[in-house]
């Protein structure tokens, strides 16, 4: 089973933010670990509760590994914190989008330390 945090935090998603969630981890610029990806698609399929036979430690690792690489817990625990990684970006990023002002803030102080500041309106 997941982390409690990390099940709280899925959790607190309504159904198209886990959706979002899905796609963010889905993103190579976001994430290049293809094991996240099939750890997401898992954690989607037992939404809303998370809970369930198939998060068992052993069944979601031979999920990400297969059958054949011998059980492994720690690669779990590493998974599970660094999808906890990917949804607090995601988090970050949802707070970001609806922050109009912030994004125009970042904007300036990117095109700044680019020497682009005519491109800023």
């Amino acid at each position: 089973m997941p982390s409690k945090k990390l099940v709280d935090a899925l959790r607190s998603l309504d159904s198209k933010e886990l959706k979002r969630f899905g796609q963010f981890v889905r993103s190579p610029f976001f994430n290049r670990n293809p094991r996240l990806i099939t750890f997401v698609e898992v954690l989607e399929r037992a939404a809303p509760t998370f809970e369930g036979p198939e998060l068992e430690k052993e069944k979601l690792f031979v999920a990400m590994y297969g059958p054949e690489v011998p059980y492994q817990e720690q690669k779990v625990y590493d998974h599970i914190s660094f999808l906890m990684r990917l949804l607090d970006s995601f988090l970050a990023q949802l707070s970001y989008e609806s922050d109009e002002v912030a994004q125009k803030s970042y904007l300036l102080e990117g095109l700044t330390d680019r020497n682009l500041d005519q491109h800023f309106s």
